[in-house]
């Protein structure tokens, strides 16, 4: 009787605490430039957000009950990212979203990184809005906060991404440009509070 041997290799995937570590992809988007008329809209005469109409959104989104998310063109079938941060700026509400680490999140870091991908849109949901009566413009003064999108195109010129980080990045995201100057140092000891 002989015996024969044979060798059969299989292919493994080992995962060590580094992989396990997924990259953590951070795109900040300036979501709705306040003060900008877009002619995209059902509004013939146009649209613009007023300074502050986030502010509530903005205000209310560490008690939200469901997750700011970010898609790619309004498809709402698959999430591409989550909010981390939602912030009220002169500029307009200011977002900073991980991107998942799926292909379809990949797939939006890539276009991005190729200048295919980088303006913004948002579902809102109205709750002030008004017409303005010097030049027809419909002002939407208070709104709520749905989702946000990334598009080629967005209908404000002003809404895209400010900024994207990774680990292996260095530098990272600057955001002096789109966050509010600090408050001004007021000495109380001197008279009429002179500032510092």
């Amino acid at each position: 009787m002989t015996t024969e041997r044979s060798d059969i290799t299989f292919p493994i995937e080992t995962r060590n605490d580094e992989a396990l570590n997924a990259e953590q992809r951070i795109m900040s988007l300036l979501l709705v430039p306040y003060g900008e008329v877009s002619y995209l809209t059902k509004f013939t005469q146009g649209e613009r957000f007023l300074r502050g109409a986030f502010k509530k959104a903005a205000a209310e989104f560490r008690g939200r009950r469901t997750p700011l998310y970010l898609f790619r063109a309004h498809n709402h079938d698959r999430a591409v990212g989550r909010a981390l941060s939602l912030t009220e700026t002169p500029e307009g509400p200011l977002a900073e979203f991980r991107v998942a680490s799926t292909p379809a999140g990949d797939e939006v870091v890539e276009e991005y990184r190729e200048g295919l991908l980088n303006a913004v849109s948002v579902g809102f949901r109205t709750i002030i809005a008004g017409i303005n009566r010097t030049d027809g413009v419909r002002e939407v003064r208070e709104a709520g906060l749905l989702e946000a999108s990334l598009l080629p195109v967005a209908a404000y010129e002003g809404a895209q991404v400010v900024g994207y980080r990774a680990p292996d990045e260095v530098g990272g995201l600057d955001l002096s440009n789109y966050l509010p100057p600090p408050a001004p140092v007021v000495d109380l000891s001197q008279p009429w509070g002179r500032r510092v």
